[in-house]
């Protein structure tokens, strides 16, 4: 499951939950998937203190709900957004950070 940025740095119930780690899940990243790259940047922060073994962006979600806010797969219509979104994400983490994407909008 992917968590939502805003969710995140609101502080909502439900994004919140889904930080929990086990260690019997491990290796074990947490995916963030949002559309501003200060909200992006917050929630890879608090991504990571919850202590995966990663954070990974999601740029591949193709839901009409996500990437009509130009998060997920929306995000490929914007990149040098996507590009600068990453590389603050990169700069934030001290983890490793991946990235989900597709070829194309």
């Amino acid at each position: 499951e992917f968590i939502s940025s805003e969710g995140l740095i609101r502080d909502a119930a439900k994004s919140v939950a889904k930080l929990d780690i086990f260690d019997y899940e491990r290796p074990i990243g947490i995916q963030i998937f949002g559309a501003e790259i200060e909200s992006m940047r917050e929630a890879a922060a608090i991504s990571e203190a919850a202590g995966p073994d990663l954070v990974d962006i999601n740029y591949g979600c193709p839901v009409k709900k996500v990437a009509c806010r130009g998060a997920g797969a929306g995000i490929l219509q914007d990149i040098p957004k996507m590009v600068a979104m990453t590389k603050e994400i990169v700069d934030t983490c001290s983890l490793p950070v991946t990235v989900k994407t597709r070829l194309g909008w």
